[in-house]
C-alpha cells in the first residue's frame, strides 16, 4: 500500500490518536504503548496526515491502514469542571475493601490494557453516564477508602476498581485516557458529565483525551 499524503491513512482498529499542540500522540492499544510523533497530524475520520514515507511506516507497523471509523466506539467527554471530595470521616468499608481486592485479583492483575478496555466497553450502560447523587456518593466513599486499601495507587487500577463498584450499584461513568507532552505523560480517570470522580479536575484538565470508554 502506498499512502496518499493528501488523503492520509486511517488508523487501525486498535490505534487511537490525540493532537497535542504540534505533536500527535498514538495509543497502540493491543501493544499497550504510546508513541509521540512530530511531522504528522490528525485529520477527520480517524485519518493521519503527513509525509508518505512516514505514513507507510505506520501502515507497516500495523497502526494505520484500516477502514475509516473502524475500531472501538468511544465517547467524547465533557470538559472537566468539578471533582468529588472524599466522604467525611474515617471510612468503615470492610466489604468494599474485600470486593476491591476480589476485583483486582479476578479482573485486573495480569490482564493487558486492551483486555481491560474491552471488558469495560462491553459493560457500558446505554446512554451517557450521568452525575447522579448515587454516583457522586459512591465516588466520595471510594475516594475516602482508597488510601486504606492494600493496593497500588496507580491511576489505572484506581479507575478500574471504582468503575467496577459503580456498575455493581447500577451506575456508570466514562473511563477517560489522556495524554500530554513536554514532558510526555499518560493518565486516566473516571468522569460523569463534567465531574471527575477519582481525581482533581484541575489536574486532569491538563491532559488531552485520547481514548474514552
Amino acid at each position: 500500500m502506498t499512502p496518499d499524503p493528501r488523503a492520509g491513512v486511517a488508523l487501525a482498529a486498535g490505534a487511537f490518536a490525540a493532537q497535542v499542540g504540534d505533536d500527535l500522540v498514538l495509543l497502540d492499544l493491543p501493544g499497550g504503548r504510546y508513541l509521540c510523533l512530530s511531522g504528522v497530524s490528525l485529520g477527520g475520520g480517524r485519518r493521519v496526515l503527513g509525509p508518505q514515507e512516514f505514513l507507510a511506516e505506520l501502515v507497516d507497523a500495523g497502526l494505520a491502514g484500516g477502514a475509516p471509523g473502524s475500531g472501538l466506539s468511544t465517547r467524547t467527554p465533557e470538559v472537566p469542571a468539578r471533582s468529588v471530595a472524599p466522604a467525611a470521616g474515617v471510612p468503615h468499608g470492610a466489604a468494599w475493601a474485600l470486593a476491591a481486592l476480589g476485583h483486582a485479583a479476578t479482573g485486573y492483575w495480569r490482564r493487558p490494557l486492551a483486555r481491560l478496555v474491552d471488558d469495560a466497553a462491553r459493560g457500558r450502560h446505554a446512554g451517557c453516564p450521568a452525575a447522579t447523587p448515587r454516583t457522586l456518593e459512591l465516588a466520595a466513599r471510594f475516594t475516602a477508602l482508597a488510601p486504606f486499601l492494600p493496593l497500588s495507587a496507580k491511576c489505572l487500577l484506581r479507575s478500574f476498581l471504582l468503575l467496577r463498584r459503580l456498575r455493581a450499584e447500577g451506575q456508570d461513568a466514562l473511563w477517560v485516557f489522556g495524554v500530554r507532552t513536554w514532558p510526555f505523560a499518560a493518565h486516566c480517570w473516571l468522569q460523569a458529565e463534567d465531574v471527575v470522580l477519582d481525581d482533581d479536575w484541575e489536574r486532569v484538565a491538563g491532559y488531552v483525551p485520547i481514548l474514552t470508554v
